[in-house]
């Protein structure tokens, strides 16, 4: 009984849970969650049988905080589209860090070019 949700990774059920859980307003037990699910290294297969028992286990206590986390795995578990798109705006994610990151380094050297120019144009005028 193989699905798809099996192939999320541990940032994928993060990313699932904060963007795609309603949490309301409370901001501190989402992030308490998404420790939790880091330091056990939670994928996507650990969701396919979960119960209100692992998610106390995980220190998600709320009723009704667990009966949305287990009311949107049942969601997930019909539509497998929904692996899919998180797969896809996690990959989404991972490129735009990447294209950040390749700015940020031409940034860099264009300041250190202009640090030497400058550095330069010190000497002529000395």
């Amino acid at each position: 009984s193989y699905h798809p949700l099996a192939k999320w990774k541990t940032n994928h059920v993060i990313y699932w849970i904060t963007n795609m859980i309603n949490w309301g307003n409370k901001t501190d037990e989402k992030m308490k969650c998404v420790q939790e699910l880091k330091d056990w290294g939670v994928k996507g297969e650990d969701f396919i049988k979960a119960d209100k028992q692992i998610l106390n286990t995980l220190g998600i206590e709320n009723p009704l905080i667990q009966q949305r986390i287990l009311g949107g795995r049942d969601h997930i578990l019909q539509n497998p589209s929904i692996v899919k798109e998180v797969l896809e705006a996690c990959d989404d994610k991972k490129l735009q860090l990447q294209h950040l990151q390749n700015e940020i380094q031409s940034i860099k050297a264009q300041l250190s070019e202009l640090k030497m120019e400058k550095s330069n144009d010190q000497k002529d005028n000395g």
